[in-house]
C-alpha cells in the first residue's frame, strides 16, 4: 500500500506543481487557488482501501466546506481500492458552485454615500 501512496503523491506533485505542499509522510495540501480552496489530505496506512482524511479550507470564497467535505467522502467510497485524490479534486471543480455561500447584499440607501 505504501508504494501506491508514494506513486500517487509523486503523480499529484507533478500535476499540481507549485500548488502542492508536502507536510509529512502521507500528508499534503493541494491549493486550488482558482477555486478559492485548499484541500489537506492525510492517508491512513490502509489507503487506498480506506478513505483518506480530508480537510478543506476556503481561502478567498465563502464555501460550505463541511458540506463539501461530506460530499467528497461519500463520493470517495466508489474509488476505494484505487488512487482517488485526483478524482476528488475533479469533483470539487465540477460541484463547487453548489457549495458557495451567498454573500449578503447590502441595501444602498439613496441618501447616504461614502463621499458625504
Amino acid at each position: 500500500m505504501e508504494s501506491l501512496q508514494e506513486e500517487e503523491i509523486i503523480a499529484l506533485e507533478a500535476i499540481y506543481a507549485d500548488n502542492f505542499t508536502s507536510k509529512k509522510k502521507g500528508e499534503f495540501v493541494i491549493n486550488l487557488d482558482e477555486l478559492g480552496l485548499a484541500m489537506q489530505v492525510q492517508f491512513s496506512p490502509e489507503y487506498p482501501n480506506a478513505l483518506p482524511s480530508l480537510s478543506l479550507q476556503a481561502t478567498t470564497l465563502r464555501i460550505d466546506t463541511d458540506a463539501l467535505t461530506k460530499f467528497l467522502l461519500r463520493s470517495a467510497e466508489e474509488y476505494l481500492g484505487e488512487p482517488m485524490i485526483f478524482n476528488l479534486v475533479g469533483l470539487i471543480q465540477d460541484n463547487i458552485e453548489e457549495y458557495k455561500l451567498s454573500v449578503p447584499t447590502v441595501k444602498e440607501d439613496a441618501g447616504e454615500s461614502f463621499e458625504d
